[in-house]
């Protein structure tokens, strides 16, 4: 995902539906998701300890790539190849992206005390945190300019 134009339309209709879905809700009954969010649940368990399994194979540890500089290439062994990084990395914004839903959930159950500026800018500033990572990291273009 070169362009931003998915995620600017995906936003657009997010803020929509959290503007008008309330307004449409209002004279209606809350409604049963349960097995929906069951579902939902369940895919996002099994997809969060699917990719924490690949980041383990990676060899991945927060502390070593927090405090030191870490070069792909010492990392290459699981992979095979810089691409496989990225697409591991592009997965993980599509998985945060989906869980956009969640807030979806909350307005169709009548559960808008749930939908708080901290909630909202959570989902939002993690999609674009990782967008900003996946498109401008610094690694990637140091593997462009130097091989």
């Amino acid at each position: 995902m070169g362009s931003p134009l998915p995620l600017v339309v995906i936003f657009t209709l997010y803020f929509t539906f959290l503007n008008l879905g309330p307004k449409v809700m209002k004279e209606r009954k809350p409604l049963n998701l349960t097995t929906v969010i069951r579902v939902y649940n369940i895919f996002q368990v099994a997809s969060c300890m699917a990719f924490a399994y690949t980041a383990y194979q990676f060899k991945y540890s927060v502390l070593e790539t927090t405090w030191r500089c870490v070069k792909f290439e010492d990392h290459l062994d699981k992979f095979g190849s810089i691409q496989g990084i990225f697409t591991f990395y592009w997965y993980f914004m599509i998985l945060r992206t989906v869980e956009l839903i969640e807030t979806i959930f909350f307005i169709l159950r009548k559960k808008q005390q749930q939908v708080s500026f901290l909630h909202v800018y959570h989902h939002v500033s993690t999609i674009m945190f990782l967008y900003i990572l996946n498109r401008y990291s610094a690694s990637k273009w140091s593997l462009l300019i130097f091989y």
